[in-house]
Formats: C-alpha cells, sequence, structure tokens
C-alpha cells in the first residue's frame, strides 16, 4: 500500500501550484495532488448547473483550509467520470489526469472529445464503449476507463480497447504513417495484479533488444485501491 505525503498547495480556479516533498512523491504522485482538488472543483460546478447549490456549497473550494467531499457522488460511477473528464468545458481536468499518468516527453496542451462509441463494421461486431476518449494537439488518441468492478479478463478487454481505437483512425485514402500513438488510462477501484505497485504501463517492446514500437499503444492501469491516502494527508 502507498501512502503520500504533500506540501503545500494553494488553488485558483483551475489552475494550482505544488511543492510536495519530492524525497517522498514520484512525478506521478504529486500530480494526483493538483487533480484530486481540480476534480472537486469540477464537480462542485456540475452540481451549480443542476441547481444543487446546497451540495456544491459542501464541497467548496480549496483554498488550503477547509475541505469537504461528502456529497454522495462518487466521482468513480460512470455517469459522474464522464460529467468531470469527458465533458466540454472540462478539458483541464481530462488534460490534468492525462499529463499525471502518462508523463509524456511532449505533454498535453489541448484535447478534442471524440465518440466514446466504437465503429461497428457488421452487426454482429462486439460493440466498444468507454468512459473517455479525445485526441489532443499531435493526434494522438486517449481512451479512458474507470472500473469498479474488476473481473480477471480485464487486461485483455484493455487490450481489445485499446487495439480498436488505433485502427479506428484510419479512412479511405489513408497510409499507415497517419496512424498516431494511442494511450489507454484503466482507473481501477479493485486490484488487478498482485503486487504493490500503483501503477503498471505496457508498450510493445522487443524480449531481446528491449526495443519499443514507438507511436503504437501503450496501456496504464492504475489500481486505485492500492492509494490508502485521504483528504486529510493533503496537506
Amino acid at each position: 500500500m502507498q501512502h503520500l505525503k504533500f506540501g503545500t498547495t494553494k488553488l485558483s480556479g483551475c489552475s494550482a501550484s505544488i511543492a510536495p516533498d519530492m524525497s517522498l512523491l514520484s512525478p506521478f504522485q504529486a500530480t494526483l495532488r493538483t487533480i484530486f482538488a481540480r476534480c472537486l472543483n469540477a464537480i462542485r460546478v456540475v452540481l451549480l448547473e443542476y441547481g444543487l447549490v446546497g451540495l456544491a456549497a459542501g464541497i467548496g473550494l480549496m483554498d488550503g483550509s477547509t475541505m469537504s467531499i461528502k456529497i454522495g457522488i462518487r466521482a468513480w460511477i460512470d455517469f459522474a467520470f464522464r460529467k468531470i473528464f469527458g465533458k466540454p468545458g472540462n478539458e483541464i481536468c481530462l488534460i490534468s489526469l492525462l499529463n499525471a499518468v502518462l508523463q509524456l516527453p511532449r505533454p498535453v496542451v489541448s484535447v478534442e472529445y471524440l465518440n466514446p462509441f466504437g465503429i461497428k463494421d457488421f452487426e454482429t461486431d462486439k460493440l466498444v464503449c468507454v468512459d473517455v476518449k479525445a485526441t489532443d494537439q499531435h493526434g494522438r488518441v486517449f481512451v479512458i476507463e474507470v472500473q469498479i468492478v474488476v473481473q480477471s479478463s480485464f487486461a485483455k478487454r484493455a487490450v481489445f480497447y485499446a487495439c480498436e481505437a488505433y485502427t479506428d483512425q484510419l479512412r479511405v485514402g489513408q497510409g499507415y504513417s497517419d496512424l498516431k500513438a494511442t494511450y489507454s488510462i484503466c482507473l481501477l477501484m479493485r486490484n488487478l495484479w498482485e503486487d504493490d505497485q500503483l501503477h503498471h504501463q505496457f508498450r510493445l517492446v522487443d524480449r531481446e533488444s528491449g526495443r519499443v514500437l514507438e507511436e503504437s499503444i501503450e496501456i496504464h492501469t492504475v489500481e486505485l485501491a492500492k492509494y490508502n491516502g485521504g483528504p486529510s494527508d493533503v496537506r
């Protein structure tokens, strides 16, 4: 189990600055603090849109003093997750999540939401529907799934969804050189792997030389059940 300790944070609107103890945090863990703050603020905005002023007031803005997240809505429920990360206007939340998990050499700066439903060539084909699908300024494709119940076959499902997103890029007349990297992020509420590692990343790699097939498919699993921190640990 992993325990996180954060430094001081000041949030204004949707931008935050973090001063974590880097001797204790990995870059991925450190940016979780920013995502957590932005998610709370995004939930607050959604509640205000639906007229739930009382619940929204219960969240408030994270200003370094008090914070309440007991609103009865769990962010990992499908509809709430899509409202936070998949709704136009909340792009900053998705961008923060992608950069925190992927740590790409060329960070995500802007995103455009894509249809989360895969294209069926035949009626008998299996329908693919992900929680959030988007592309960035470089044309890279991102698929995000949040999963409460994790079955033993989930790894194969993740591969299937990632491959579908990768092959769905090309249309008639396009060449294979037009294919862009596809990244799949699976946020899991239950453990999939029998170890203590919170974040796993899988790439197409040659066993002998270690050569990576760049600009292809990359799958990340983040097992949130292995994170044992909480609001009281955020300082």
